[in-house]
């Protein structure tokens, strides 16, 4: 699975039309048919969308893994003693989980960032009706 292919799967998956996704990230939706066609995106681009669909990056992140995994063994890469696959294995266990903490720590970033710019806004309007 292409990470195109990914971005295709995240957007039917949230059952959201192209053109409301394309309208959350302020792109044209044949921006995002173009997303979907090629494999050498920005991480950013990867995170607006899926946001935008409502998901989670840790998901997007285990479906990149999932697809990365698969065409490796899709390749027959030549196996690895085991104790170089355990020890490559905990190091990625290690970095997901590394990543889980500081994905959970950019969601609360971006929450308290509407959420002062709401604020932001509400004082706005307040002095402009003064």
């Amino acid at each position: 699975m292409s990470k195109g292919d990914i971005i295709k799967t995240l957007i039917t998956e949230s059952g959201l039309p192209i053109t409301e996704i394309a309208r959350r990230i302020n792109v044209d939706r044949r921006t995002i048919y173009a997303y979907m066609k090629k494999d050498n995106w920005k991480p950013e681009t990867l995170k607006q969308i899926s946001i935008a669909c409502n998901k989670d990056a840790n998901y997007l992140l285990k479906k990149i893994l999932d697809s990365n995994t698969k065409q490796e063994e899709d390749k027959q890469i030549k196996i690895e003693e085991p104790d170089v696959i355990y020890h490559n294995t905990k190091k990625i266990n290690d970095l997901l989980n590394e990543n889980a903490v500081l994905l959970h720590k950019l969601v609360e970033l971006q929450e308290k960032h509407i959420l002062l710019h709401e604020e932001y806004l509400q004082l706005k309007k307040n002095n402009s009706a003064k």
